[in-house]
């Protein structure tokens, strides 16, 4: 697990699993290999990987195999693989609308800039709409 050959450690746990059925430590194992987890810290980890997966088919097979007393540890420990993998979909998502918000904005802030520098300066009196300015200069020139 430590050089990260899952599929080997599988293998591995899958024929320990032949001799005895419902070895806790085994299945345990192949639970930590089904997510690609070399031990339980890694877990903890996963929030700093952007990513996180794992392989439900091998989580039901260790739950099927899981004696009765261990059924409920191997669910939860299922449930917190789905909880951990949504949480980090969510994260990556929440980004990604960070990313589009922060864009927008920059779109918004250029087009704002762009409609300021199309303002006419107007001497003493600031600056001025272009439909103000045309439309002073025009009753300017019309009625004098």
């Amino acid at each position: 697990m430590s050089r990260k050959e899952f599929e080997t450690v599988v293998e591995a746990y899958r024929l320990s699993l032949k001799t005895n059925p419902h070895d806790f430590y085994a299945l345990r194992g192949l639970m930590l290999a089904a997510a690609f987890l070399k031990d339980m810290d890694g877990l903890v980890h996963a929030d700093e990987a952007k990513r996180f997966s794992y392989n439900p088919i091998i989580v039901n097979e260790v739950i099927d195999c899981a004696s009765e007393e261990d059924k409920e540890y191997f669910k939860k420990f299922a449930k917190l693989y789905a909880d951990k993998k949504r949480q980090i979909d969510c994260s990556r998502e929440i980004e990604s609308l960070r990313q589009d918000c922060k864009r927008i904005e920059t779109a918004m802030q250029l087009t704002e800039d762009t409609r300021r520098d199309y303002y006419i300066k107007a001497g003493k009196y600031g600056k001025w709409h272009p439909k103000a300015y045309f439309i002073l200069g025009w009753c300017d020139t019309a009625f004098f």
